[in-house]
């Protein structure tokens, strides 16, 4: 009876990668303001890569769920270039002043060829202060699974938009209408989840498998554009020796995504974006209206776009009381939108700020450390901050109190939705340490030594709870020691 119920079943995965490259690299000639140098080189990859499911698990035989065979290969040739160029040196207004400059030309048997360059500069116009950038292309070229996975049956978890309590057709007229003329008795429709009853969360698990993480062989590479715009301040004339302060803007934009489709992508796309080709991706129960077959794997739609400021402060301070010392990393975004689609009519949804199953996107994060160290003795104070987030509500009408911004600006700047903002969080963690005379470090501390706990998420964002996933859950307290040899 055991080995019936439990049956014994051998998969086998097997990659292979062969590198072969030759590279050179020196000055060309010299400068006023230094050596011109360069590297120049060439590159073969060859990636292959196979996984072969046992047979009860290809037939759905067992108890597993059903899954396919992947197997596929790629051949990749390059070569590249890359130019250090000294403009100016100790001149007034210039200090230094470098160009850098570099290509890469990359062929692949899969889709073709691509060339990506980069260009930077880097200005002292004196010796404390650097202003840097870039501008650069790249690209991402699609995975031996991306492109020949087999895929497998899977219960994926995710919420019907045509829901009445936990769907935004709750909060949409233009979602109600959709839901109504797909769902044939619609008046009395739920969401089911596991054991085809009504579903009692957001996020729920479907009753019936569907078939996801298919490869496609038609895929193209991700293309990217970034900018970057900074300085570096290192004020030594003012007897601020261990201060160095720096602010970056940047801005990248990834275009062609992989996405690795999802049942709420689509279904999103379907009812709340409106786009007629992503509901051809899955059926519906003519009677009871629930999606009763799903197929979903990898495609390339859409683009993301994200823009931000980085600022990071260091300082140490030596004294007879010890070395103190400050670490400080901020990022700001002003900007995060993303398109699943390549439907041009479709507005792109603004992330930051908001909380969803995929993930969440904070308009602020930061932190600080403040150290402390004397001979063999040394401590840390760390400090965690996270922007607050709106996810939607559970339901306006059943849960009031965890709806404070009904009918409020969704993550689709041009539709409203019934909302709830959450407030920001700060964790704070301590650590004291020993350093032993045998190159041990011997240390005890808390992560979360507060005990802060942050607000219930119901939207479950990074996580498969009702909680945030990036969050401490409770106070954390370690021993720890480390050898070094």
């Amino acid at each position: 009876l055991q080995d019936y119920l439990f049956q014994e079943e051998h998969s086998t995965g097997e990659t292979q990668t062969r590198i072969y490259n030759a590279n050179i690299t020196g000055t060309i000639i010299p400068l006023p303001a230094g050596d011109l140098a360069f590297a120049f080189g060439f590159e073969r990859r060859e990636e292959r890569g196979e996984f072969v499911p046992d047979a009860l698990a290809v037939t759905a035989g067992s108890t597993n769920l059903a899954a396919r065979a992947t197997e596929g290969e790629y051949n990749v040739n390059e070569v590249y270039a890359e130019f250090l160029v000294p403009v100016l040196k100790d001149l007034p207004g210039a200090a230094s002043l470098n160009l850098t400059a570099a290509v890469r030309y990359s062929d692949y048997d899969t889709f073709g060829n691509t060339t990506n360059p980069k260009y930077g500069i880097e200005w002292r116009p004196i010796d404390q202060v650097l202003v840097r950038a870039s501008l650069a292309d790249g690209f991402r070229a699609p995975t031996i699974s991306n492109l020949f996975a087999g895929g497998s049956q899977t219960f994926a978890f995710y919420t019907d938009p045509c829901d009445p309590v936990y769907g935004v057709v709750a909060g949409s007229a233009d979602v109600r209408a959709r839901c109504a003329a797909a769902i044939a008795n619609y008046a009395n429709f739920r969401q089911l989840q596991q054991g085809f009853v009504p579903a009692t969360s957001s996020n729920a698990q479907t009753p019936v498998a569907f078939f996801s993480s298919a490869g496609n062989p038609l895929l193209q590479p991700e293309e990217s554009r970034s900018e970057t715009v900074g300085i570096v301040w290192t004020p030594e004339q003012w007897g601020l020796n261990g201060l160095q302060v720096a602010v970056d803007w940047w801005n990248i934009k990834i275009d062609d995504t992989i996405v690795t489709d999802t049942p709420n992508l689509i279904l999103d796309d379907c009812y709340v974006q409106n786009v007629a080709s992503r509901c051809a991706l899955f059926t519906r129960d003519p009677v009871l209206g629930y999606v009763n077959s799903m197929n979903y794997g990898f495609r390339n739609a859409g683009f993301r776009e994200v823009e931000g400021i980085d600022f990071d402060l260091n300082y140490r301070l030596p004294s007879r009381f010890g070395d103190f010392g400050v670490q400080w990393q901020t990022t700001h975004l002003l900007d995060d939108r993303l398109k699943s689609t390549n439907d041009p009519n479709v507005v792109p949804t603004e992330n930051i700020g908001f909380a969803a199953n995929a993930g969440t996107t904070h308009e602020t994060k930061s932190r600080l450390s403040l150290t402390w160290s004397l001979n063999e003795w040394g401590a840390t104070w760390g400090v965690r901050y996270y922007s607050g987030l709106t996810e939607q509500c559970l339901s306006r009408v059943s849960f009031p109190d965890r709806c404070n911004a009904p009918q409020t600006t969704a993550p689709i700047p041009t539709q409203l939705r019934d909302n709830n903002e959450l407030g920001s969080n700060t964790f704070h963690d301590v650590q004291f340490r020993w350093n032993a005379p045998w190159k041990a470090t011997v240390a005890v501390g808390a992560n979360n030594v507060f005990d802060h706990i942050a607000h219930e998420m119901y939207s479950q964002p990074n996580s498969n709870v009702s909680y945030n996933g990036e969050f401490d859950i409770g106070r954390f307290v370690y021993f720890q020691y480390r050898q070094n040899f």
